[in-house]
């Protein structure tokens, strides 16, 4: 045994010696990744054995199974539950001999021969032995072709290799029942602080709600879509952007196709006519559009843009959006306790909401910025409970500083989403934000009054103090282009705003 590990050892000390693998090409690297992680299962397969046979030893000895994890986990890593993962897998691998020797032999992966196993170890004692086997041929011959998800999931309805589809229906809804029962007692969640004006925490969710989350939170975080908007010189560069990018969240193809076909499966511009590929706010040569590579250079830096210089990774985005999501809850739908809805109200003095920056306290005790509150009272994610000299509440409510539901449906009607240059945030993500003058201000809260904006650029427009305007009838916004340059007034052109009082 030890010979045979040298052995292994002085292979693999060849492959560390191997300069680089930078000049493979996109074949060869394919085909490297696949016999390698053929063998890394070879590996497992070993491992499996070695904690069988080392699992017999110990508990013939007098021993307990824990003491196995407990040797193998010492010896290399330190990871106890990967260790007794093994010897699990092991014992199952006792009743699936196919699946043991089919992952002996590097066919399938560590994993995969998990959940074929686990699938088999939870059929019924009823099942007979013929029936259990085809089953196990039956994933096997799927696992190569499957993600682990659908393996899984393929297992759920493993009788349908012995039974007929109405049995393998009752089956699999027996199943489900008892996962959902089980995720529903495991749900958990945890938060505390974790610095000051952070929090972190998690959570277990059954499938089904985690999966609603992660919709709802990717549909927030999904990359956006830059083409609409334009400033007063006609809006070459939205029009260009808009044949040139991305199509529902993925990049699009853009020029260099096969037979000679570029844009919009158009001829290929002259190199005269490309310009550089870096020089995202050039304007397109000779009347050429820009190139796929130009088109999605300048998207990828007005996706920067938008960031803010906030991190673009998905963890981080998908955070922001969470952080959206809390805000955007129908409170009045949410249950309550002891008749008390759940609100979060927020308590300062009058001159801080009109134009201080002294913090706010939330009512549970929490301090917030003068600005972020501005912010949010012109919405209802939260209640303000204004208070004069002498703590003597002003306003207690949001019936006057409120857009009514008809209005925000008007307003709908005639923005059709985010009022923002270039944003295409729908309706249902829109806050009706006051801006001729602030609510805090004194702004008062008439439909002509109110523009949609997307939380998103709400802060933004609060944070920014980014003015705005009305111009034959069109709602414009005082920002700078997002290839760069200085600011102009520029407006979201998507939408078809119709005629609004001066």
């Amino acid at each position: 045994m030890g010979a045979l590990l040298d052995e292994l050892h002085d292979v693999l000390d060849r492959f560390a010696a191997l300069d680089s693998w930078d000049g493979s090409s996109v074949e060869d690297a394919r085909r490297a990744s696949g016999r390698l992680a053929s063998a890394k299962a070879r590996i497992d397969g070993v491992l499996v054995s070695v904690a069988s046979a080392l699992r017999s030893a110990v508990t013939s000895a007098g021993g307990s199974v824990a003491e196995v994890s407990s040797i193998m986990s010492g010896e290399f890593g330190g990871d106890r539950r990967d260790a007794q993962a093994l010897v699990n897998l092991g014992e199952q691998l006792q009743h699936a001999p196919a699946t043991g020797s089919r992952l002996s032999s590097g066919g399938v992966s560590r994993e995969q021969a998990g959940v074929i196993a686990r699938g088999l170890a939870a059929l019924p004692d009823s099942v007979a032995q013929a029936d259990r086997d085809a089953a196990e041929r039956a994933l096997l011959e799927a696992a190569p072709t499957m993600t682990l998800v659908d393996l899984r999931r393929r297992a759920t309805r493993m009788r349908e290799a012995f039974e007929d589809v109405a049995q393998a229906d009752a089956h699999e809804d027996a199943v489900l029942v008892d996962q959902e029962q089980a995720a529903w007692a495991q749900a958990s969640f945890w938060m505390r602080e974790h610095k000051p004006g952070l929090f972190k925490g998690g959570f277990t969710l059954p499938e089904l709600q985690a999966q609603m989350l992660k919709t709802m939170l990717e549909g927030i975080s999904a990359p956006r879509r830059f083409h609409l908007e334009t400033g007063n010189h006609g809006g070459g560069a939205g029009r260009a952007r808009a044949s040139g990018g991305r199509a529902n969240g993925r990049r699009a193809t853009g020029s260099g196709a096969a037979g000679g076909e570029g844009h919009e499966g158009g001829p290929v511009p002259p190199d005269w006519a490309r310009g550089s590929e870096d020089a995202v706010a050039e304007p397109a040569r000779g009347g050429w559009p820009r190139t796929g590579a130009q088109a999605d250079a300048e998207i990828d830096a007005a996706e920067l843009a938008e960031a803010g210089g906030l991190p673009m990774d998905t963890a981080h985005r998908e955070g922001r959006a969470l952080a959206q999501l809390c805000e955007h809850l129908p409170l009045d739908k949410l249950p309550g306790a002891g008749g008390i809805s759940a609100v979060l109200t927020v308590n300062l003095d009058y001159e801080t909401l009109a134009v201080g920056v002294r913090a706010a306290t939330l009512s549970t005790g929490g301090r917030v910025s003068a600005g972020e509150v501005r912010r949010l009272a012109c919405g209802a994610s939260l209640i303000p409970q204004v208070f004069d000299g002498k703590s003597l509440p002003l306003d207690l409510g949001r019936a006057r500083r409120l857009f009514t539901n008809h209005q925000r449906r008007a307003a709908e009607n005639r923005y059709g989403g985010c009022a923002f240059p270039g944003c295409d945030r729908p309706p249902g993500w829109t806050e009706g934000h006051h801006w001729r003058e602030p609510w805090a201000a004194g702004g008062t809260t008439n439909l002509d009054d109110l523009a949609p904006l997307c939380a998103s650029h709400h802060r933004r427009v609060h944070y920014e103090h980014i003015p705005a305007r009305l111009r034959d009838g069109v709602l414009e916004f005082f920002v700078a282009p997002r290839g760069g340059g200085p600011k102009e007034w520029r407006s979201n052109n998507r939408w078809r705003v119709g005629p609004l009082a001066r």
